[in-house]
């Protein structure tokens, strides 16, 4: 999806769902706006709608409460999107008479549950990418595909019970690559294609896109 502009896409469906009934709401016809995140630099994908809310008052007559699924199906020429959000936040509210506008704040179900999910437990002789598939699979926190790359050294720590994310956070910048092994620091951060744990020097190294021609360098800033 990050190879692809903006002009190849149509947008086909949204859908709200009612955190309480699970009844959907389709919302499509009140979207002003879409904006759908995807960062190296962030552990779940974020979404911003702007909604034009006429007459229906959603916030109230729904009511939103938080936690609600926000449903995006967005067509490209050769394949439909269907992405999940869930709301965690509401601001920039203007009423006008009966005429309102709002923005939605939403992210991936894992963002939401990273804040409720804890990990206190000791950690023996284990790799940053053994350590991260183990946390992701346990209890469901997420069933979505994982790519990693290789690290060096295990781990022997306790975890003081940290956040998911902050813990994978915490491995990524301590792991050393097996790619190149006087360097340090990966990444770990969620794509449209499911969740990764890369080495930076990996990334760097590989093809860029839109030419292998194009060549991107690393510095400090």
């Amino acid at each position: 999806m990050a190879n692809q502009f903006s002009g190849d896409f149509s947008l086909k469906e949204v859908s709200l769902y009612n955190v309480y009934n699970n009844e959907r709401i389709p919302i499509k016809d009140l979207v002003l706006e879409i904006h759908l995140y995807e960062s190296v630099v962030s552990s779940a994908l974020q979404a911003e709608i702007l909604i034009q809310d006429i007459g229906q008052n959603l916030i109230s007559s729904m009511p939103l409460v938080g936690q609600e699924r926000i449903q995006i199906k967005i067509a490209s020429k050769s394949k439909v999107y269907d992405l999940n959000y869930y709301i965690y936040k509401i601001n920039a509210r203007t009423i006008i008479e009966k005429d309102q506008t709002y923005i939605i704040h939403a992210v991936s179900i894992e963002g939401l549950r990273n804040e409720n999910f804890r990990i206190c437990e000791r950690i023996d002789g284990k790799n940053s990418e053994t350590v991260i598939e183990d946390v992701l699979r346990r209890n469901s926190f997420s069933t979505k595909p994982l790519q990693t790359d290789t690290s060096v050294f295990p781990f022997d720590m306790y975890v003081p019970n940290w956040r998911v994310f902050d813990l994978f956070n915490w491995l990524a910048t301590r792991s050393i690559p097996d790619y190149k092994k006087d360097s340090i620091g990966f990444l770990f951060y969620e794509t449209f294609d499911g969740y990764k744990f890369r080495s930076i020097d990996q990334m760097i190294d590989e093809p860029s896109y839109p030419s292998p021609d194009i060549t991107y360098q690393y510095s400090q800033g």
